[in-house]
Protein backbone atom coordinates (compact mmCIF):
# COMPACT_ATOMS: atom_id res chain seq x y z
CA UNK A 1 0.00 0.00 0.00
CA UNK A 2 0.81 3.81 -0.45
CA UNK A 3 1.13 4.47 2.80
CA UNK A 4 4.74 6.98 3.32
CA UNK A 5 5.77 9.87 1.12
CA UNK A 6 7.43 13.37 1.08
CA UNK A 7 4.52 14.99 3.33
CA UNK A 8 4.72 12.56 6.27
CA UNK A 9 6.42 14.92 9.26
CA UNK A 10 9.66 13.64 10.87
CA UNK A 11 7.74 13.04 13.97
CA UNK A 12 4.89 10.98 12.09
CA UNK A 13 7.82 8.44 10.36
CA UNK A 14 9.34 8.07 14.09
CA UNK A 15 5.88 6.69 15.41
CA UNK A 16 6.51 4.43 12.35
CA UNK A 17 9.49 2.44 12.97
CA UNK A 18 8.12 0.11 15.66
CA UNK A 19 6.65 -2.06 13.14
CA UNK A 20 8.13 -4.98 10.73
CA UNK A 21 7.05 -3.80 7.39
CA UNK A 22 7.27 -7.29 6.07
CA UNK A 23 4.31 -8.00 8.61
CA UNK A 24 2.13 -5.29 8.61
CA UNK A 25 -2.30 -5.91 8.17
CA UNK A 26 -4.47 -4.79 6.05
CA UNK A 27 -5.81 -2.87 9.49
CA UNK A 28 -2.45 -0.98 9.28
CA UNK A 29 -2.17 -0.30 6.14
CA UNK A 30 -5.33 1.29 6.65
CA UNK A 31 -4.43 3.38 9.53
CA UNK A 32 -1.63 4.71 7.65
CA UNK A 33 -2.52 5.74 4.60
CA UNK A 34 -5.31 7.45 6.58
CA UNK A 35 -2.84 9.54 8.05
CA UNK A 36 -0.73 11.33 5.22
CA UNK A 37 -4.77 11.10 2.97
CA UNK A 38 -6.76 12.23 6.19
CA UNK A 39 -10.01 13.33 4.38
CA UNK A 40 -10.26 10.93 1.42
CA UNK A 41 -12.63 12.21 -0.90
CA UNK A 42 -14.10 8.39 -1.61
CA UNK A 43 -14.60 6.27 1.37
CA UNK A 44 -15.03 2.59 0.81
CA UNK A 45 -18.74 3.29 1.62
CA UNK A 46 -19.46 5.00 -1.75
CA UNK A 47 -17.88 2.34 -3.64
CA UNK A 48 -20.66 0.41 -5.87
CA UNK A 49 -21.14 -0.82 -9.24
CA UNK A 50 -24.30 1.13 -9.72
CA UNK A 51 -22.87 4.20 -10.02
CA UNK A 52 -21.09 3.36 -13.21
CA UNK A 53 -23.85 4.60 -15.74
CA UNK A 54 -22.25 4.24 -18.85
CA UNK A 55 -23.27 2.25 -21.83
CA UNK A 56 -21.18 2.18 -25.05
CA UNK A 57 -17.57 1.38 -22.14
CA UNK A 58 -16.78 -1.22 -19.57
CA UNK A 59 -15.57 -1.92 -16.45
CA UNK A 60 -13.20 -4.88 -16.40
CA UNK A 61 -15.58 -6.83 -14.28
CA UNK A 62 -14.47 -10.32 -14.09
CA UNK A 63 -11.45 -11.97 -11.45
CA UNK A 64 -9.78 -14.22 -13.25
CA UNK A 65 -6.90 -14.59 -10.80
CA UNK A 66 -5.44 -12.94 -7.87
CA UNK A 67 -3.15 -14.68 -5.66
CA UNK A 68 -2.49 -14.45 -2.21
CA UNK A 69 -5.96 -12.40 -1.60
CA UNK A 70 -7.96 -12.97 1.07
CA UNK A 71 -11.04 -10.54 2.59
CA UNK A 72 -8.89 -7.47 4.52
CA UNK A 73 -9.42 -3.93 3.49
CA UNK A 74 -6.88 -4.07 0.96
CA UNK A 75 -6.62 -7.55 0.23
CA UNK A 76 -10.00 -8.18 -1.27
CA UNK A 77 -9.63 -8.03 -5.31
CA UNK A 78 -13.14 -7.26 -5.56
CA UNK A 79 -11.87 -3.55 -5.00
CA UNK A 80 -10.30 -3.82 -8.09
CA UNK A 81 -13.64 -4.43 -10.40
CA UNK A 82 -15.98 -3.14 -8.20
CA UNK A 83 -15.86 0.58 -9.78
CA UNK A 84 -12.98 3.32 -10.02
CA UNK A 85 -13.09 5.98 -7.25
CA UNK A 86 -10.28 8.27 -7.97
CA UNK A 87 -9.16 10.87 -4.96
CA UNK A 88 -7.51 13.42 -7.25
CA UNK A 89 -4.25 14.57 -8.01
CA UNK A 90 -2.82 14.66 -4.09
CA UNK A 91 -4.23 11.77 -2.34
CA UNK A 92 -4.74 8.10 -2.47
CA UNK A 93 -7.75 6.39 -2.82
CA UNK A 94 -8.64 3.98 0.13
CA UNK A 95 -11.08 1.98 -2.63
CA UNK A 96 -8.45 -0.29 -3.89
CA UNK A 97 -6.87 -3.93 -4.60
CA UNK A 98 -2.91 -4.40 -2.92
CA UNK A 99 -2.01 -7.08 -5.32
CA UNK A 100 -0.69 -10.61 -3.65
CA UNK A 101 1.39 -13.17 -4.60
CA UNK A 102 1.26 -16.98 -5.16
CA UNK A 103 3.96 -19.45 -5.38
CA UNK A 104 1.09 -21.70 -7.36
CA UNK A 105 -0.11 -18.80 -9.46
CA UNK A 106 -1.26 -19.63 -13.21
CA UNK A 107 -2.36 -16.98 -15.08
CA UNK A 108 0.24 -14.37 -12.79
CA UNK A 109 3.76 -15.79 -12.83
CA UNK A 110 4.38 -17.70 -9.43
CA UNK A 111 5.50 -15.65 -6.43
CA UNK A 112 5.03 -12.22 -8.14
CA UNK A 113 2.03 -9.41 -6.80
CA UNK A 114 -0.52 -9.87 -9.52
CA UNK A 115 -3.72 -9.82 -10.90
CA UNK A 116 -5.29 -10.91 -14.14
CA UNK A 117 -9.08 -9.29 -14.57
CA UNK A 118 -11.75 -9.93 -18.03
CA UNK A 119 -14.99 -8.35 -19.16
CA UNK A 120 -16.99 -11.00 -18.23
CA UNK A 121 -18.41 -12.97 -22.05
CA UNK A 122 -16.53 -9.89 -23.87
CA UNK A 123 -13.47 -9.20 -25.15
CA UNK A 124 -11.71 -5.65 -26.07
CA UNK A 125 -11.33 -4.69 -29.28
CA UNK A 126 -8.24 -2.39 -30.54
CA UNK A 127 -9.83 1.06 -31.74
CA UNK A 128 -8.68 4.65 -32.58
CA UNK A 129 -6.94 6.14 -29.79
CA UNK A 130 -6.83 4.23 -26.19
CA UNK A 131 -8.63 0.77 -26.19
CA UNK A 132 -8.19 0.83 -21.82
CA UNK A 133 -7.66 2.78 -19.13
CA UNK A 134 -5.36 1.37 -16.08
CA UNK A 135 -6.37 3.03 -12.64
CA UNK A 136 -4.31 2.30 -10.08
CA UNK A 137 -3.29 4.85 -7.30
CA UNK A 138 -0.55 7.39 -7.30
CA UNK A 139 -0.52 10.68 -6.15
CA UNK A 140 1.80 14.13 -6.61
CA UNK A 141 4.43 14.66 -3.98
CA UNK A 142 4.39 18.01 -2.08
CA UNK A 143 1.25 19.44 -3.79
CA UNK A 144 -0.40 20.24 -7.42
CA UNK A 145 2.91 22.24 -8.13
CA UNK A 146 4.58 19.22 -8.62
CA UNK A 147 2.06 17.18 -10.04
CA UNK A 148 3.86 15.79 -13.52
CA UNK A 149 7.53 15.26 -12.05
CA UNK A 150 6.99 14.34 -8.90
CA UNK A 151 4.63 11.32 -7.89
CA UNK A 152 4.42 8.67 -4.98
CA UNK A 153 4.41 5.58 -7.51
CA UNK A 154 4.36 1.86 -7.60
CA UNK A 155 4.72 0.96 -11.40
CA UNK A 156 2.26 -2.20 -13.05
CA UNK A 157 3.29 -4.08 -15.60
CA UNK A 158 0.81 -4.39 -18.40
CA UNK A 159 -0.02 -7.70 -20.72
CA UNK A 160 -2.74 -8.87 -22.35
CA UNK A 161 -3.70 -12.49 -24.09
CA UNK A 162 -6.50 -14.02 -25.70
CA UNK A 163 -6.02 -17.59 -24.35
CA UNK A 164 -4.23 -16.66 -20.69
CA UNK A 165 -1.09 -17.96 -21.86
CA UNK A 166 0.58 -16.22 -24.56
CA UNK A 167 1.28 -12.57 -23.32
CA UNK A 168 1.79 -9.44 -25.12
CA UNK A 169 3.24 -6.23 -23.59
CA UNK A 170 4.16 -2.56 -23.85
CA UNK A 171 7.62 -3.04 -23.53
CA UNK A 172 7.78 -0.86 -20.23
CA UNK A 173 11.14 0.58 -19.62
CA UNK A 174 12.84 2.31 -16.56
CA UNK A 175 15.26 5.21 -18.18
CA UNK A 176 16.74 6.82 -14.63
CA UNK A 177 18.39 6.74 -12.28
CA UNK A 178 18.86 5.54 -8.55
CA UNK A 179 18.34 8.63 -7.08
CA UNK A 180 14.57 9.58 -5.71
CA UNK A 181 13.87 12.48 -7.71
CA UNK A 182 14.43 10.04 -11.17
CA UNK A 183 12.64 7.58 -9.38
CA UNK A 184 9.58 9.62 -8.25
CA UNK A 185 9.39 11.24 -11.62
CA UNK A 186 6.53 9.75 -14.36
CA UNK A 187 7.95 10.40 -16.99
CA UNK A 188 11.68 7.71 -16.29
CA UNK A 189 8.65 5.44 -15.87
CA UNK A 190 7.67 4.49 -20.17
CA UNK A 191 4.54 2.38 -20.94
CA UNK A 192 3.67 1.04 -17.58
CA UNK A 193 0.50 2.21 -15.57
CA UNK A 194 0.93 3.70 -11.67
CA UNK A 195 2.13 6.89 -13.20
CA UNK A 196 -1.00 9.43 -13.27
CA UNK A 197 -3.03 10.04 -10.29
CA UNK A 198 -7.08 8.57 -10.49
CA UNK A 199 -9.33 12.37 -11.28
CA UNK A 200 -11.74 9.79 -12.61
CA UNK A 201 -15.00 9.08 -8.94
CA UNK A 202 -17.57 7.49 -11.28
CA UNK A 203 -20.11 8.64 -8.42
CA UNK A 204 -19.80 12.15 -9.15
CA UNK A 205 -18.47 12.44 -12.76
CA UNK A 206 -19.58 15.21 -14.60
CA UNK A 207 -18.05 14.47 -18.23
CA UNK A 208 -18.45 12.14 -20.62
CA UNK A 209 -18.09 9.14 -21.42
CA UNK A 210 -15.55 9.57 -23.68
CA UNK A 211 -13.74 11.87 -21.20
CA UNK A 212 -12.55 8.87 -18.88
CA UNK A 213 -10.16 7.99 -21.67
CA UNK A 214 -8.55 11.70 -21.98
CA UNK A 215 -5.98 11.52 -19.13
CA UNK A 216 -5.61 15.25 -19.00
CA UNK A 217 -9.09 14.86 -17.38
CA UNK A 218 -9.39 11.83 -15.47
CA UNK A 219 -6.32 10.85 -14.59
CA UNK A 220 -4.96 6.89 -14.77
CA UNK A 221 -2.61 5.51 -17.64
CA UNK A 222 -3.98 4.45 -20.95
CA UNK A 223 -2.84 1.92 -23.40
CA UNK A 224 -3.29 1.94 -27.06
CA UNK A 225 -2.77 -1.37 -29.08
CA UNK A 226 -1.73 0.44 -32.27
CA UNK A 227 1.23 1.56 -29.92
CA UNK A 228 4.16 0.52 -31.98
CA UNK A 229 5.98 -0.98 -28.56
CA UNK A 230 3.10 -3.15 -28.20
CA UNK A 231 3.56 -6.36 -28.75
CA UNK A 232 7.51 -6.05 -28.04
CA UNK A 233 7.67 -7.58 -25.07
CA UNK A 234 5.77 -10.33 -23.46
CA UNK A 235 5.60 -14.19 -22.74
CA UNK A 236 5.15 -16.15 -26.20
CA UNK A 237 4.57 -13.12 -27.47
CA UNK A 238 4.68 -13.98 -31.18
CA UNK A 239 4.04 -11.59 -34.25
CA UNK A 240 1.18 -14.34 -34.93
CA UNK A 241 -0.32 -13.66 -31.17
CA UNK A 242 0.01 -9.68 -31.78
CA UNK A 243 -1.42 -9.37 -35.38
CA UNK A 244 -4.30 -11.84 -33.66
CA UNK A 245 -4.60 -9.65 -30.70
CA UNK A 246 -4.70 -6.46 -33.25
CA UNK A 247 -7.27 -8.12 -35.46
CA UNK A 248 -9.90 -9.83 -32.96
CA UNK A 249 -9.10 -8.32 -29.74
CA UNK A 250 -8.17 -9.61 -26.66
CA UNK A 251 -10.10 -11.11 -23.17
CA UNK A 252 -7.59 -11.47 -20.16
CA UNK A 253 -5.50 -8.26 -18.85
CA UNK A 254 -2.66 -9.30 -16.30
CA UNK A 255 -1.05 -6.71 -14.34
CA UNK A 256 1.90 -7.22 -12.31
CA UNK A 257 3.54 -4.76 -10.24
CA UNK A 258 6.70 -3.61 -11.71
CA UNK A 259 9.09 -4.53 -8.56
CA UNK A 260 8.37 -8.48 -8.98
CA UNK A 261 10.22 -8.06 -12.04
CA UNK A 262 13.36 -6.31 -11.39
CA UNK A 263 12.41 -3.34 -11.60
CA UNK A 264 13.95 -0.44 -8.96
CA UNK A 265 12.06 0.36 -5.97
CA UNK A 266 10.39 3.52 -5.44
CA UNK A 267 10.59 5.66 -2.38
CA UNK A 268 7.91 5.36 0.61
CA UNK A 269 6.27 2.09 -1.40
CA UNK A 270 5.21 -0.08 2.02
CA UNK A 271 5.36 -3.08 0.51
CA UNK A 272 5.92 -2.81 -3.13
CA UNK A 273 2.15 -3.77 -4.40
CA UNK A 274 0.48 -1.91 -6.83
CA UNK A 275 -3.08 -1.03 -5.68
CA UNK A 276 -5.50 -1.07 -8.59
CA UNK A 277 -8.78 1.26 -8.57
CA UNK A 278 -10.19 -0.44 -11.84
CA UNK A 279 -9.76 -0.79 -15.30
CA UNK A 280 -12.55 0.82 -18.07
CA UNK A 281 -12.36 -0.78 -21.61
CA UNK A 282 -13.45 1.47 -24.62
CA UNK A 283 -14.09 -0.92 -27.15
CA UNK A 284 -16.41 -4.18 -26.40
CA UNK A 285 -17.34 -6.41 -28.24
CA UNK A 286 -18.90 -10.39 -27.42
CA UNK A 287 -16.53 -13.03 -27.88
Amino acid sequence: MKIKSKLIGALLLGSFLFLDCSKATDNQDATLLSLINPNPENPSSTSNTSSFVFVNVRLFDKVTEAPGSGSGSFSDPQKAINGVFGCGKTCGSLDVYSLKSSATATYCKPNEKCIVLEVENKKIKNGSGIDFVVFENPFCLGGIANCGISHFMEPVIVEVSIDGINWCGFNPQYVGDSTSANLNNPNNWQRFAGREPVVYHQSNWTYSEEDIFDPTIAGGDGFDLQDPNFGSSGDGCTSVIKNQILSDGFIYLRLTTAFSRGFPVTPGSFDQASDIDGVIAKYVTDR
